[in-house]
């Protein structure tokens, strides 16, 4: 049915079809955005994930299932086959640190989607996209609520580190584990992060119209509150 929508057309299906998206994380956020991007039919997945799937995670990581409790990125690309067989799909299952986080860059990335749910790997996917250009979704949740940005889409736009300036103290962050997490609100945070890629690879002359370059989503499911926020350059920032 995509072929319905007007703004989707030959040239951009092409595209999509040729493109290599990296999604850090198969968890709550990356469930549903890996899902979708696999039925819009991105050409090649990049799935980064070195945890095993949990019981106790399932209620929001529903890409994965009670049988399969094995390596996240294994299980979703179990589950993406049987949706879409008709695309590659590559696991990448060793803990992303700052001696690997390039080996990324083999893919050639046309995205990177950040569905990571910790600062530190946050961050080092951030540089590294920054470093060498590549447009980056940043997506994240807790409790009811999710943020949504991307970065380096348009050149001179603000980047991730005007946002975010340093990594939090561990006895400040808002976690899954500590907060709590409703998995509707985070599946939704994946959608709005494959919606957002998928925009940013077919519309290449709309990016300030159509993506959210230099504003940043937040949503409270528990409300139906909405807000977009435009984020100001920070005054001797890397960008």
């Amino acid at each position: 049915r995509i072929k319905q929508l007007k703004e989707i057309t030959e040239e951009a299906q092409e595209k999509i079809s040729k493109s290599t998206v990296i999604v850090i994380g198969a968890g709550g956020v990356g469930s549903s955005c890996l899902e979708y991007l696999a039925g819009n039919g991105i050409g090649h997945i990049v799935i980064c994930d070195f945890d095993d799937v949990s019981l106790t995670n399932l209620h929001r990581q529903v890409i994965h299932s009670e049988s399969d409790l094995i390596n996240k990125a294994d299980s979703a690309i179990k589950r993406l086959k049987s949706l879409n067989s008709t695309i590659k799909y590559t696991a990448y299952k060793a803990k992303l640190v700052d001696e690997n986080i390039k080996s990324l860059l083999t893919y050639q990335p046309n995205v990177i989607i950040d569905a990571s749910d910790n600062p530190e790997t946050r961050f080092l996917v951030a540089n590294l996209a920054f470093k060498y250009k590549i447009p980056h979704v940043f997506a994240s949740g807790v409790r009811f609520s999710f943020n949504l940005s991307s970065f380096n889409v348009i050149p001179n736009q603000p980047c991730f580190h005007c946002v975010f300036s340093k990594i939090p103290p561990i006895q400040l962050r808002q976690t899954a584990l500590s907060d709590g997490v409703m998995g509707p609100a985070i599946g939704m945070a994946g959608c709005a992060a494959a919606l957002e890629a998928i925009k940013i690879l077919i519309f290449p002359d709309q990016l300030e119209q159509k993506c959210l370059c230099g504003k940043l989503l937040w949503y409270n499911g528990l409300e139906w509150d909405q807000r977009i926020m435009k984020i100001a350059k920070k005054t001797n920032c890397v960008c």
